[in-house]
């Protein structure tokens, strides 16, 4: 049970990760743009 509840979390969760990591790339380029 534990292991396919942490599978579904982690599917539901890298969408957002995937998001705040592009986010970052944006703000280094920004960034490196200044």
């Amino acid at each position: 049970m534990a292991k396919t509840k942490t599978k579904k979390t982690v599917a539901k969760k890298a969408p957002a990760k995937k998001a705040v990591a592009k986010k970052a790339v944006a703000k280094k380029a920004v960034a490196k743009k200044a």
